[in-house]
This record gives C-alpha cells, structure tokens and sequence, in this order.
C-alpha cells in the first residue's frame, strides 16, 4: 500500500495502545466468502448494515482472497457496523480501499461524527484510520460510514473493514479457521427393517460449512448399517443410515463421534 491517512480526534494527548487484538467488525477481513456481505439487524454477522442502493459484489484478491467492490450511481452513504464494545475504551476505525476504475475520487470517511476527505487512486490500496481517544462505552455498537461528499456516483474496492480497542489502525489479519471440527452426539436409531432407511437431519455442529468433509464413528457395533455424513447446512450435519443386512436391526441409544475436516 502506498497511500496512508490517520485521523484522530485534536483532545489526543498520549497514544493509547491497543487493549484488545480483534476485529469488531464482523468479517471485516472478507476472509468468509458469502452470497451477501449487508446484514441489517443484530446480532450481526457481515461488515455492511446498509450499502445505501450500491452493487456490492465480491471479488478475488486483496489480503485474504476476497475484497467488495461498491459501485454507488448514486453517492448515498454505505454503512458499516460494529459488534458490540466488549468493554469501555476509545477505538480505531481502519479501512483499506481504492478507486475501482481509472482516475481518482474523493471518498468521505465518517465515525461518531470524526470524518475525513480522502483521494484514492486506482493503482494502489490505502489504509484509512480514524481515532477516537474519547472512551466508547461498553455494549455500545459504532457506525462507521463512506460516502461521496459531493453525492456523486463512486467506485470503490474495499480490502479490510475494521475497529479495534485502542490507537494504532492496525490491519488485523485473517485468523485461520480450525482445520478440524470435533463433536459428540447422541441419539437413538429406531428400528430398520431389511431396505430401510433413516435420516438424521440437523444435528449442530458449530463452523461446519457446505463442501466440508465429515466422518463419523459410531460408539457401540452398528450391526452391519451402513451410514453417509454429509454437511447439509452451515453449522449443521446430518446423517443417512441404511439397512442392506437381509434382516431387522435395532441399535441401541448411543453416541457418535464426529469429525469435520476443512480442505484448507
């Protein structure tokens, strides 16, 4: 990156250090590739609250694979929000970002009424912060906003969206997900008769996606059914169990061991 702005608040006396290394932004680093990155209600779970009328498309590259394109024809305000503040502290709004098309554009950033007018180019990324040594309570959600400050259409790339405890606007970067996911759950199979089958459907299994491998190992003799764990959902597995034995078999109640393996 060669462009850089850091904005603070003029009552700034001594530099706070970071109290807390997380982002409060949630995806912020764009790590987690979705079908649409605007949530508009608590608890939140993507980075845009509102995208104010923008195309928000998602695109390969920046720093964690991913980064949004907004393309605003009309110039109104993108919202970002916040998590809630886990305790009371004063805060630094980052952002990476750059002209999508040829040229420059002026692009207003704005948090609890501290903003800033910057110029980005298209043929590099900058990083914005934005400062409040002023403590923001606990519980309390930010807005963080960018907008044309003329309401003119604007093209952007946004790499990174953060807010972190403390000064210092540093890029947090992508924490890599748990390779491999354990669980155990219980439950009672009923009984199959010879060509049946069962369907366990919905058992949670937290950080489980879709393309996800899964393998399950049952606690107690399974009598010769055959079973197929699959990922049906986010966050959720379910389990198909089938009798090809030539006769009856009822399992008794017991547990399943279950592992869920990332191919990165």
């Amino acid at each position: 990156m060669s462009g850089g702005f850091d904005v603070y608040n003029t009552s700034r006396s001594t530099k706070v250090v970071p109290t807390v290394a997380e982002n409060l932004v949630p995806n912020g680093d764009l790590r987690k590739r979705v079908t649409t990155y605007v949530d508009g209600s608590a608890p939140f779970t993507q980075p845009l609250q509102g995208d104010g009328g923008a195309t928000i498309t998602a695109q390969d590259g920046g720093f964690s694979g991913t980064y949004l394109n907004i393309n605003s024809s009309t110039g109104n305000t993108v919202f970002f929000r916040t998590l809630t503040m886990p305790t009371t502290a004063p805060v630094t709004f980052s952002i990476v970002a750059k002209k999508a098309t040829a040229g420059n554009v002026d692009i207003r950033f704005n948090m609890g009424g501290l903003y800033t007018t910057q110029t980005l180019n298209n043929t590099d990324w900058s990083l914005i912060t934005i400062t409040n040594p002023e403590t923001v309570a606990e519980g309390v959600e930010n807005t963080l906003s960018l907008f044309s400050p003329t309401s003119s259409a604007f093209n952007i790339d946004v790499a990174y969206i953060g807010m972190n405890l403390g000064e210092g606007g540093a890029i947090l970067p992508p924490c890599p997900q748990p390779a491999t996911i354990l669980a155990r759950l219980g439950f009672d199979v009923p009984s199959l008769a010879d060509g049946a089958s069962y369907l366990k459907n919905n058992w949670t299994v937290a950080g489980a996606e879709l393309g996800d491998f899964v393998s399950v190992a049952p606690e107690a003799d399974v009598q010769g059914l055959m079973y197929v764990p699959y990922v049906s959902a986010a966050n959720t597995v379910s389990m198909r169990i089938i009798n090809h034995t030539g006769g009856t078999v009822d399992l008794p109640n017991m547990s399943w061991n279950i592992k869920v393996e990332k191919l990165t």
